[in-house]
């Protein structure tokens, strides 16, 4: 799980198997704003970085406190049997009072991978 090298051929050909999709779907567009298009439509590489830029030294000074004068926050909690039908509910009105449009998208319950 942790040898980058059985992994990475694998990602190098899905890489460019979307970049090859994009360049099909709209040669003329960067291929990150065409991908993005099925996530987020009319979302560009270019307003991800001007929401997200300014986060970025933030958040990495606040790691770097963390690692220097943090406390590793008590976390048996994570390792809990909690009902699955409560989560699926609790995620469904977190979203919906996000403003989540549900007849446009949807929620599903599904394992998490790690």
């Amino acid at each position: 799980a942790k040898d980058w090298s059985l992994f990475s051929p694998v990602l190098g050909e899905w890489v460019e198997a979307r970049r090859e999709r994009a360049r099909l779907v709209d040669a003329s567009r960067p291929s990150y704003d065409v991908l993005l298009d099925d996530y987020s439509p009319g979302l560009t590489a270019d307003r991800v970085v001007e929401l997200f830029g300014p986060l970025r030294l933030s958040i990495a000074e606040l790691l770097r406190d963390l690692r220097t004068h943090g406390v590793a926050p008590e976390a048996s909690w994570l390792h809990g049997d909690y009902d699955v039908e409560r989560q699926a509910a609790l995620c469904r009105e977190v979203a919906v009072a996000l403003g989540f449009d549900l007849q446009r998208g949807r929620l599903d319950v599904s394992v998490h991978p790690f």
